[in-house]
């Protein structure tokens, strides 16, 4: 699948973002036929809210508390979904209260669950979130059940993965999934694309896992983990980019929040800046997922716009996302979007 990164044009329409305070409906658009198929983790987010992030040592009294569904690999699996995508997840959860919950909430967004299984004496794996006012967040993960998905389950999956027009991989799960996952979608001629969200932050990730990726997207404490540099600016942004691709990588997104995104690739000269409109943000958890998703839904379903729309219109979308709280539940649906999303 050819990307068209849109370098040299410079007449692209903007996305527009408008606040919406909406419930989650349960309505869905009708899917799409382009294939998405999500590897990955599922957490239950536990989340409480404050006026501050704790330093050190401290404790301080919050305002609330909230149990929800998160974990990377579902978070982009849902947002994608939402959007309309026809998305497959792959992913393991605790064969307990919280993961049969959990199995039933994809099926509500249509997700297809074949390939999740709940582990028998196993529990679901979590994620303890901290939430300021400002919308800042502090995540310990409990990776539980997400331990056992392994490389022969990805193996297992190897005739879905060989359909889909994208496979999405992070780091919450075992490494050696991104590799397998690679490995099996090269054996099609359908030229999918494989993304890469290096997430959690990993220091010692192998070039050969960079090398491996079509797309490698990371914020800026993921690109300071695997070049040993501080990034604060759209210019760092754009450096790690060019560093990235000459450690391998083939296309980078380098997201950084209210600042938009940056993307370079091995094929183009130079690179490009897709901004953010400032909004007032609630709750940022889930907001790099939700730019995940909707990246991973254009790619599949709209290859022919240039890769500086995507990335507006993803950047769009997280933008909304971050206007609620929670993570899945701030993801939009595809009716709750201007229709120019989609065009």
């Amino acid at each position: 699948m050819l990307v068209n990164s849109g370098l040299r044009d410079k007449n692209l329409p903007s996305v527009a973002v408008g606040v919406i305070t909406l419930d989650v409906p349960k309505v869905r658009s009708k899917m799409t036929d382009a294939r998405i198929v999500v590897v990955g983790s599922c957490m239950i987010d536990l989340s409480c809210f404050a006026e501050r992030i704790p330093k050190p040592g401290e404790t301080i009294i919050g305002d609330s508390f909230n149990i929800g569904h998160g974990g990377k690999g579902a978070n982009q699996a849902v947002a994608a979904s939402k959007l309309g995508a026809n998305v497959t997840f792959i992913a393991r959860l605790g064969d307990d209260y919280f993961g049969k919950e959990y199995l039933k909430s994809f099926e509500d967004v249509k997700i297809d669950t074949k390939f999740i299984k709940l582990i028998e004496g196993q529990p679901s794996g979590v994620a303890q979130i901290t939430v300021s006012k400002c919308g800042e967040n502090q995540i310990v993960i409990i990776p539980g059940a997400n331990n056992f998905l392994k490389k022969e389950d990805v193996s297992a999956a190897s005739d879905i993965i060989k359909s889909a027009k994208v496979v999405v991989c992070q780091l919450e799960t075992d490494v050696d999934l991104v590799t397998e996952s690679a490995k099996i979608l090269k054996q099609t001629s359908e030229n999918g694309l494989l993304i890469l969200n290096a997430a959690p932050a990993k220091s010692d990730l192998p070039d050969e896992v960079l090398k491996c990726c079509d797309i490698l997207c990371v914020n800026e404490t993921e690109a300071t983990a695997i070049l040993n540099e501080e990034l604060i600016t759209v210019a760092d942004a754009e450096k790690a980019v060019s560093k990235l691709i000459k450690k391998g990588c083939k296309a980078v997104i380098v997201t950084l929040g209210s600042q938009g995104a940056v993307y370079g690739d091995q094929k183009s000269a130079g690179t490009i800046h897709a901004p953010s409109q400032k909004v007032d943000a609630v709750d940022t958890t889930g907001a790099g997922d939700s730019f995940i998703g909707a990246l991973a839904f254009y790619l599949a379903n709209k290859p022919e716009l240039p890769m500086l729309e995507i990335l507006k219109r993803s950047c769009a979308i997280a933008a909304i996302s971050v206007q609620k709280k929670g993570t899945q539940a701030s993801f939009p649906f595809k009716n709750e979007l201007d229709p120019k999303f989609f065009k």
